[in-house]
């Protein structure tokens, strides 16, 4: 199965040209990461919409798609709205519910808990829950950043995209080769990473592995209507609230 979240805008980025590609990230690049690193710093709480689809273990799973509320540092609400798992609920907080995941999949079923990295919390996903923050995967980038910018002999190769419009938000897109066989830390060996001009967090992130000789993309993350710093409280993360199904 290929992946199918929005795969025509994604092919056309990668056909996409500016120049030749550079071995240090351009000017327009390094402003944009610098804008979502101190959109990131600033952030506190946040509403958005995950449209999530990955590769693993031999197959694209489904796209799925979900509602989620978001306070720093790392508290999570999460409502599946798509086709794929659709009334699922999850709640997790740091420190809570001894690290654990609370998972809800309807009136039904009962409610688990689960280790946020276990075999089950994990099946058919690549990172746990807490990567669907659009905070910690906006970190996870900038860090990467940080050790390309740091160590010139790690030769990364970009090409600037431009201002594309990634569901409605007009965002700084760019695409970087990554060298992941000098540096096994970088995220993957391809990345697309695409900034909002309105808010200057992410858009959209997809990345490729190398894999025999061909590239093989192996996530897609799409953000959409991100409203930053909402002034979501305590109820919004509370296992109680009549709201959630838990």
């Amino acid at each position: 199965m290929r992946f199918a979240l929005l795969a025509p805008l994604l092919a056309a980025l990668l056909c996409a040209r500016a120049g030749e590609p550079d071995p240090d990230a351009p000017p327009a690049i390094q402003a944009s990461l610098e804008r979502m690193r101190s959109a990131a710093a600033t952030l506190r709480t946040a509403t958005y919409t995950l449209h999530r689809q990955e590769w693993k273990d031999g197959q694209t799973y489904p796209a799925q798609v979900m509602a989620i509320k978001l306070r720093r540092p790392d508290d999570l609400y999460m409502r599946w709205t798509g086709e794929a798992y659709q009334g699922r609920e999850l709640l997790y907080r740091p420190g809570w519910n001894q690290g654990r995941l609370r998972i809800s999949e309807g009136a039904l079923v009962p409610t688990v808990d689960l280790d946020p990295t276990g075999f089950v919390a994990m099946r058919g996903s690549r990172q746990p829950a807490w990567m669907a923050s659009v905070l910690r995967t906006s970190q996870s980038i900038l860090a990467g950043a940080d050790v390309l910018s740091a160590d010139p002999a790690l030769n990364a190769s970009y090409q600037d995209l431009g201002t594309v419009t990634v569901s409605g938000e007009p965002s700084h897109c760019y695409r970087a080769d990554l060298p992941v066989g000098q540096d096994p830390s970088q995220y993957a060996d391809r990345v697309l990473v695409c900034m909002s001009r309105r808010h200057g967090l992410l858009t959209r992130f997809a990345a490729w592995e190398l894999s025999d000789g061909v590239l093989r993309q192996i996530e897609d993350y799409v953000f959409t209507d991100v409203v930053v710093n909402p002034g979501l409280g305590d109820a919004d993360f509370d296992p109680d609230n009549d709201a959630y199904g838990f």
